[in-house]
């Protein structure tokens, strides 16, 4: 059926059943302007094998839609949420919401999707390709994609939605888009990357995007770890980024091809980066090619450049396809094949040898290939096709091995195994005295002695390779065959390859390794998803190495019977219980515990004050959030939401020290972050970093509705953000499976906490932050002292606190569950003191190894009863302030996130940030 091209002509709206007669004979559907009713798609749509809707006059998603195929174009806004549930079967194959660029508003028409799919992050939704024209980004950990996941940003998109770019870890490709005229917040590319998935090629690509500059140059001052590949191209750079951008990161590929980058090629310094290919052509730039730039694949053809080819390059000539990267210059040599001396080449297919060499490090200089492999001191030839070139080599960690060194007229050879073809990695000392190397192969260094040492009989020295070194002792005074001894203290099994200390002869490990040869896993846990009271399996994530000596784990007093175990996951099930519980996991002879770590959760959950009644509310059991019926609001329905006489004179204020104030009449309500705690496994300090008064602004927007605070942990290279931003839109957010609603007028608040590095693999962190309430009320019928209450269990999935003061109530609501190293687990709220006008909470962190999230809906509901004049009635009104937090980094980082809901009701609802100037200057 394919009305393309055929507009619906009548004005009558198009109901299922004209459509449900066709029957199983319907394969193709495509449509053309259709104007189509709410329950159009209630229809058996199995036999359908595509569904394509161009430019509907009006559309609805309600119903399933089992075609494998739907693409539509969206010409209007929907306000319903998508639910992904309703398209299992296209998103298996193909399903695209696409703008309809026909219109010339269609910026602002997109929808909200919502990730409602049962799946879990161990039962992964398999989805191919999706395409949106949204108002948000969903969490997608629960989805598994080899094909592209594309966001069209509509003009009211929620920023704050961003976040959940960290949780598209299994999703081949990202792709963000906007409409012309639209401008976004940059999400930090290390939110785009999330957890770094070792066998994945995380590649970010900019394309095509005219407006994404400073003047002319590269909008990043940082890159991110775990981004490999890192492309800039057809845009509108001028000039070459400071390569020192690219250093002490992993990025392999830089790619700047077909921009307007003009002036000389500046020098290549590589010894702080790991860029194997930089890509240059199609640009504008000119000079000469200087010979740094031996060490990368270079491409930089279709340029002005002039001068000589470097020979490193033009020795490779006779490869045309490699010859073409320097094509459409003007250089001098191009037509020239050089010589090759020591250079390797550039590409892995050129080698042979009986290794399986998998990439290039470091171009012409250093192949790697990844496998399994013991040492074994077995040694390998290996030639390269282009060239001719043969070496020598064994991937064996080895120190070098002296056999023999001779002198003449100063210049001294050492003969042995294990040196190197690279001078610059070779250090010979003879007593006090520097030798330079000037030639070297695996078996042969020759160096120059210029200056003898005072000593000439039994002279010690040492020759380091890297960073393997031998020592020996020579006597000067002889010209032929000096005797050489060896005294170095070797390793255990070389340490596995990792460094050895060869003047105590103990490995130094890394940190996720131990033992006297390093081959000991040191494990750890940083996520489980927990089971009911009833029991059942349990799966722990975090690293659990590939060695698994008696294995054994236990929850509580009882031990958990292991199902399955692998490097970095461990299924096991356990009997029923009840509360908190302390997780040991023993293996290799060592112990990994964390204190009430488990939690055995409830299946029905309990609502806030029961939602006072059912003429309030009802209680929805299987999340614990109160359903308020019409005319009541709040987290236990207990307040009237047609408060349209009072406004209750509220205003807000954000201040210095990172802190948010809310006034209420005379009534002043406080929250802030007051510091960030290491524990021990014993739940002691290790270390606390307060996190008051030492900010500094780095960006705020023209009407001050978006600021940013930042401050270095003391004695470390741990960065925290704190940035604060209104809420312009009702929003819907989910976190770990939960929904909630965030209303238009809300205030985030947001702390990030990056590159935390803990001091043992057994300690977890700690957030702790305050709510008081302060005031100078001296109105008598208003006068009530403070009091706090809380209401914090282990097994449900929302605690909260209050805080009662003259007729006026604040609530805190907390969500007890994080995303770990990409897996939701649990935490817990501790309540760390509470008096009568203050109440200090600590969020529980685990142990995260790259990225851990935590979302805390710090909800704030100010539900006074607060009398103007003591002879009028009360008056009642609502103001939420939610919080959201989350973490995420090498260690861990962590983000908490306050929402303030405001009700505008007669009088205007303010909000102030106090002196943004002022606070630039601090």
């Amino acid at each position: 059926m394919d009305f393309y091209g055929h507009p619906q002509l009548s004005n009558e709206v198009i109901q299922n059943t004209d459509v449900r007669c066709i029957g199983p004979n319907l394969k193709t559907m495509i449509t053309y302007k259709w104007n189509i009713d709410d329950n159009f798609f209630d229809f058996e749509t199995e036999s359908l094998d595509s569904i394509e809707m161009v430019s509907p006059l009006s559309i609805s998603f309600k119903y399933p839609i089992n075609s494998k195929k739907f693409t539509t174009t969206l010409g209007k806004r929907i306000e319903e949420p998508l639910s992904l549930s309703l398209f299992t079967t296209p998103l298996k194959d193909t399903f695209k919401i696409d703008p309809d660029f026909t219109l010339s508003n269609n910026m602002n028409y997109g929808l909200y999707v919502n990730n409602d799919l049962e799946n879990t992050l161990s039962n992964p939704f398999i989805c191919r390709t999706a395409y949106f024209v949204t108002r948000n980004i969903p969490s997608m950990s629960n989805v598994i994609s080899n094909g592209i996941f594309s966001y069209y940003l509509t003009s009211d998109f929620d920023f704050n939605s961003f976040k959940n770019l960290s949780t598209h870890n299994s999703i081949r490709m990202v792709q963000l888009s906007s409409f012309p005229g639209l401008s976004y917040p940059l999400v930090p590319p290390s939110i785009m990357l999330g957890s770094k998935d070792p066998n994945s090629e995380n590649a970010i690509y900019f394309s095509n995007t005219l407006n994404f500059h400073i003047d002319g140059e590269l909008p990043f001052s940082k890159l991110p770890n775990g981004l490999l590949q890192f492309y800039y191209t057809s845009g509108p750079l001028k000039k070459l980024p400071n390569y020192k951008i690219l250093d002490n990161t992993d990025i392999y590929t830089l790619s700047l091809y077909y921009n307007q980058i003009g002036g000389d090629l500046p020098k290549w310094d590589g010894s702080n980066n790991n860029i194997t290919t930089l890509e240059l052509s199609s640009n504008l730039i000119t000079g000469t090619i200087d010979e740094s730039y031996c060490s990368v694949f270079l491409n930089i053809n279709n340029n002005l450049m002039t001068g000589k080819i470097p020979e490193c390059f033009t020795c490779h000539f006779s490869d045309t396809a490699f010859k073409s990267n320097f094509k459409q210059n003007s250089f001098d040599n191009y037509d020239t094949i050089g010589t090759c001396s020591q250079n390797i080449g550039y590409w892995v297919s050129d080698i042979e040898s009986n290794i399986l060499f998998n990439l290039i490090l470091k171009t012409n200089s250093i192949i790697i290939a990844y496998d399994s492999y013991t040492p074994n001191r077995i040694i390998h030839e290996i030639s390269f096709k282009s060239t001719g070139q043969k070496f020598t080599l064994t991937p064996d960690p080895y120190p070098p091995l002296l056999s023999n060194i001779t002198s003449n007229n100063h210049i001294l050879v050492f003969k042995g195994l294990y040196y190197s073809y690279d001078i610059t990695e070779i250090t010979i000392t003879i007593g006090d005295k520097s030798c330079d190397v000037t030639d070297s192969t695996f078996y042969q260094i020759t160096c120059t002695l210029t200056t003898y040492p005072n000593q000439l009989n039994n002279v010690s020295g040492t020759l380091k390779v890297d960073q393997l070194q031998t020592t020996f002792n020579l006597n000067l005074d002889n010209n032929d065959g000096n005797e050489v001894f060896n005294n170095y203290t070797s390793c255990l099994d070389n340490c596995n390859g990792y460094i050895c200390n060869y003047n105590t002869g103990i490995c130094e490990c890394p940190k996720d390794w131990t033992g006297e040869n390093c081959y000991t896993p040191k494990h750890y846990v940083s996520s489980i998803t927990p089971t009911y009271e009833d029991g059942g399996l349990v799966t722990m994530n975090g690293w659990f190495g590939d060695i698994h000596k008696d294995l054994k784990v236990t929850i509580g007093n009882e031990e958990c019977k292991i199902d399955t175990i692998s490097s970095n996951t461990i299924t096991c099930n356990i009997g029923a219980g009840t509360g908190k519980k302390d997780v040991i996991v023993y293996q290799n002879g060592i112990t990994w515990k964390s204190f009430n770590f488990f939690v055995y959760q409830s299946k029905q959950q309990t609502c806030l004050n029961n939602c006072i009644d059912t003429n309030h509310g009802i209680c929805n059991t299987s999340n614990g959030i109160c359903e308020c019926k019409s005319g009541w609001t709040g987290f236990d329905c207990s307040s009237p939401s047609n408060n349209n006489n009072n406004n209750g004179n509220t205003n807000s204020t954000v201040n210095p020290d990172g802190s948010t104030t809310i006034n209420n009449d005379q009534t002043t309500y406080n929250i802030l972050i007051t510091s960030l705690l290491e524990l021990d496994i014993n739940s002691d300090t290790v270390k606390q970093y307060p996190l008051q008064n030492n900010w500094n602004i780095t960006s705020n927007d023209k009407n001050g509705s978006n600021v940013t605070f930042t401050q270095i942990l003391n004695e470390t290279e741990c960065q925290i953000i704190l940035s604060i931003q209104e809420i312009e839109n009702d929003i819907q957010y989910s976190f770990a499976g939960l929904e909630f609603k965030l209303d238009k007028g809300s205030i985030k608040i947001s702390v990030s906490i990056h590159n935390y590095n803990y001091q043992s693999p057994l300690n977890t962190l700690q957030l702790q932050m305050i709510s008081n309430v302060s005031d100078t009320t001296s109105n008598d019928c208003n006068s009530k002292s403070a009091s706090t209450s809380t209401s914090i269990l282990d097994n449900q999935t929302l605690n909260y606190i209050s805080i009662n003061k003259d007729n006026k109530i604040l609530y805190g609501r907390f969500i007890n569950r994080a995303i770990s190293d990409g897996h939701t687990t649990l935490i817990t709220t501790s309540l760390i003191s509470s008096q009568n006008e203050s109440v200090t909470i600590g969020i529980n962190i685990p142990h995260c190894r790259t990225s851990c999230y935590i979302d805390p809906d710090f909800s704030v509901i100010i539900s006074p009863d607060f009398k103007s004049n003591c002879n009028n009635k009360s008056k009642n009104y609502v103001i939420p302030v939610a919080i959201v937090a989350s973490c995420i980094g090498v260690a861990a980082i962590v983000v908490i996130t306050y929402f303030i809901y405001k009700r505008k009701q007669k009088k205007i609802f303010e909000k102030k940030i106090i002196n943004l100037n002022n606070l630039n200057n601090k």
